[in-house]
């Protein structure tokens, strides 16, 4: 090669150089943005511990918050085999036992590296408050069983205590009313944003010992025990809840026979809301096995009592109604047994018993007031036979009880917290919302949540993808031109050695 070809490439090689200098120093100064890397996601475990059964909730949010509430998400429920923790007052160790199949199951979910940072409660409601009245030593031992059982594993327990009925209930608010997204919702622009100039929903909750109304009411509320505070999403809300103890459905049930055994001079017992043909044999001491039922003290524990169905609706209806005081006094308005409550206002969300009841019967489609009394007449007007044959498989209990519940449900709703053919269409009877139990312990992770210390996201510097290839290709082509350069070097040295031999 020439001594002036050597010279052009040296020249163009600068000015190649000096174009990409000018190139990159032109992508340097383009603006870049900040991407956000993925979230990691927390998880939580709630244990319901109610009257009748166990079950453990596991949530997950992402560490990163929305005005300091997690955006909280349903994963699995298990239900824990056997009876609900008050049933283990004499057998503490059993309760701490049976939690552990659903333990384990959560240990399969949640990441082995995020256990031990994984909140984990144990929330007892009715059932244990009940025991607690009655023995208090014992709801220790077993919470403390419970508390043990749950210690072994690798999470972080925070406690297990007995929940206030009204926290039950504003709880199962907080629930509903996030499921429906008056508090929250996502919006099309992929972005958490809360609704505008929407109205919160009620929450009726029945459970086996107790039933719960939460409500946020067009008044103040004038009774401070009942009056509810919560900030959630940045806003405040203040809310009416309240708890009758004893009014769960298998509570008020157990009422309504020990208050027909109490009006019989034998032991012959006939109930107007069991089937026609139905019977059973009961002891007294199985009957009068809860604090919601006193015992007469002339009654032998070991008697047994014959309970003989009848299907009378009226008289059924009757019985159901001398359960509750419907009387209100000088004292304004209440719901029932003397209890202050304003008068219930917008739509309402029921669950628990009172759509397992219900929907049992079909009643959970927004029918009309007629039509669901004309459906609870015909299923207490059946005999024990034709109820066989129309759930062919029910539960016994469940055919036994099909009557006496439904009353008892629409004598609560009606009479006891004061809905009425108007307002009746603003009830819904609901189960779950995507894919998430409608209940006290979503509502509870939600809350507690606030609790939890959010995470800020890590933010990387991101170009556009453009510039990343465009940098690409000068990188490319710069390299072929070294690799060009070297070679014509070369080239050029081996030909002026051949030129010295």
């Amino acid at each position: 090669m020439s001594p002036r070809l050597l010279r052009a490439v040296g020249w163009c090689w600068a000015a190649v150089l000096a174009l990409l200098t000018v190139v990159v120093f032109v992508l340097v100064l383009l603006p870049a943005k900040d991407a956000v890397l993925p979230t990691r996601i927390k998880y939580g475990l709630v244990f319901d511990a109610g009257s009748t059964h166990t079950s453990l909730y596991i949530y997950r949010w992402r560490a990163d918050k929305e005005n300091g509430t997690g955006i909280v998400s349903q994963v699995e429920a298990c239900s824990v085999s056997g009876p609900g923790i008050s049933s283990y007052a004499d057998d503490p160790a059993g309760a701490g036992a049976s939690l552990k199949p659903c333990l384990d199951r959560a240990m399969k979910i949640v990441p082995a590296e995020q256990q031990r940072e994984t909140p984990t409660y144990l929330g007892a409601t009715a059932g244990m408050r009940l025991l607690r009245e009655e023995n208090s030593s014992k709801a220790e031992q077993v919470l403390a069983e419970v508390s043990k059982a749950i210690g072994e594993y690798p999470v972080d327990f925070r406690g297990a205590r007995i929940l206030t009925g009204s926290e039950e209930g504003s709880f199962g608010w907080i629930t509903v009313n996030y499921l429906l997204e008056t508090l929250v919702k996502f919006s099309f622009a992929e972005k958490w944003e809360h609704p505008q100039d929407t109205e919160v929903l009620g929450a009726l909750d029945l459970g086996g010992a107790s039933t719960q109304i939460t409500f946020q009411p067009g008044v103040p509320v004038e009774d401070r025990n009942m009056s509810v505070f919560f900030r959630l999403y940045g806003t405040n809300y203040s809310l009416y809840s309240h708890s009758y103890l004893c009014y769960g459905q298998s509570q008020a049930l157990k009422m309504l026979l020990a208050a027909l055994h109490q009006a019989s001079s034998s032991p012959q017992i006939r109930h107007p809301c069991y089937p026609q043909g139905y019977q059973e044999n009961i002891t007294v001491a199985e009957l009068y096995d809860s604090p919601c039922v006193r015992a007469p003290s002339s009654a032998s524990p070991g008697l047994v009592l014959t309970v003989t169905g009848t299907g009378d609706p009226a008289a059924c209806g009757t019985a159901v109604r001398r359960l509750f005081n419907f009387s209100c006094g000088a004292q304004g308005p209440c719901g029932f047994n003397g209890v202050y409550q304003p008068p219930v206002r917008g739509q309402f969300f029921a669950f628990s018993g009172f759509y397992h009841s219900l929907h049992f019967l079909n009643l959970t489609g927004g029918q009309s007031l007629s039509l669901v009394n004309a459906a609870i007449r015909q299923i207490c007007n059946s005999s024990w036979k034709q109820v066989q044959e129309l759930f062919p498989t029910a539960s016994r209990t469940q055919l036994r009880d099909a009557c006496a519940a439904s009353s008892y449900i629409l004598t609560l709703l009606l009479q006891g917290y004061k809905f009425n053919i108007t307002t009746w269409p603003s009830i819904h009877f609901i189960q779950q919302v995507a894919n998430t139990d409608m209940g006290w312990t979503l509502g509870y992770m939600l809350n507690l949540t606030n609790l939890i210390p959010s995470e800020p996201s890590t933010a990387v510097t991101e170009l556009p993808r453009r510039i990343w290839i465009a940098a690409t290709l000068l990188l490319a082509i710069m390299l072929i031109l070294v690799f060009c350069l070297l070679t014509a070097t070369c080239c050029h040295r081996n030909s002026l050695g051949y030129e010295q031999l």
